[in-house]
């Protein structure tokens, strides 16, 4: 019997770069829905994630702020994620989350 934490089933993406000098980070978003229009505005999201980095290890973050820059790109900000040299410690993470426990908003952009 394994004492492991719940599986983060749906991976969002990855994270590309630091956006601004305020935490942000550019989500490359792995899948979406087109057909949807995506709104340009901010959303205040606190979804649980898990970012996995390529060397295996795994943090979990809390989304606090997604803005949609479009199909396929998305800029995120994470609690306790303040400035850019933090976000720089993220680039290369794969985002992942539990669509059982997302949040709608979040859950609803992606397939």
């Amino acid at each position: 019997m394994s004492n492991a934490a719940p599986s983060f089933s749906l991976r969002l993406g990855r994270l590309a770069r630091p956006h601004g000098l305020q935490g942000g980070l550019r989500l490359q978003l792995f899948r979406t829905r087109p057909q949807r229009a995506l709104d340009h505005q901010a959303k205040k999201i606190k979804t649980q994630v898990e970012l996995e980095f390529p060397d295996g290890r795994t943090e979990a973050h809390r989304f606090t702020r997604i803005r949609w820059q479009g199909p396929g790109q998305a800029i995120v900000h994470f609690a306790g994620i303040d400035d850019r040299d933090a976000a720089e410690a993220l680039v290369t993470a794969y985002v992942d989350v539990d669509p059982h426990r997302a949040s709608e908003a979040l859950v609803d952009e992606v397939d």
